[in-house]
């Protein structure tokens, strides 16, 4: 099974999928659309965090609903 990378557009809330080989970032509403981020499965404490984490961005679940 190929990877796949979700966008949604913060206009109309159209959501779509693209291949992760396509590095094409599709528009919508005249604007890029913005690629969706797995959720954040980090701590923001220090007892809880880990020194293997990758450090790559994640939806910390603090973005405003829009």
């Amino acid at each position: 099974m190929t990877e796949k990378r979700g966008f949604k557009c913060e206009g109309c809330n159209r959501t779509t999928t693209l291949e992760a080989e396509d590095k094409a970032i599709p528009e919508c509403c005249g604007q890029p659309m913005k690629q969706d981020l797995a959720p954040c499965t980090v701590t923001d404490t220090a007892e809880h965090a880990r020194m293997n984490e990758s450090g790559e961005p994640c939806d910390d679940g603090r973005a405003g609903k829009g």
